[in-house]
């Protein structure tokens, strides 16, 4: 639930800068562990950001995954 919060929050600008990739990035990497709401941001906000946003949040993901693998298994 943490890491949907943070997504909507840069999405948002609440509280931080507002970065669409990050956005992305935490939206995702909620998505990923089931939270059915994060699956639904997600698909919306692939509908919304540029396709640059979208292929930069999926390196954020990429990174973030390969420097945290025990918390994504």
């Amino acid at each position: 639930m943490g890491q949907f919060n943070l997504g909507q929050m840069y999405f948002n600008g609440t509280g931080v800068p507002q970065d669409y990739a990050q956005a992305y990035m935490w939206t995702e990497l909620a998505a990923a562990q089931g939270l059915e709401k994060a699956v639904e941001a997600r698909d919306s906000l692939v509908k919304v950001l540029t396709p640059s946003q979208t292929e930069e949040g999926k390196k954020l993901v990429r990174e973030w995954i390969a420097t945290h693998p025990q918390i994504t298994q």
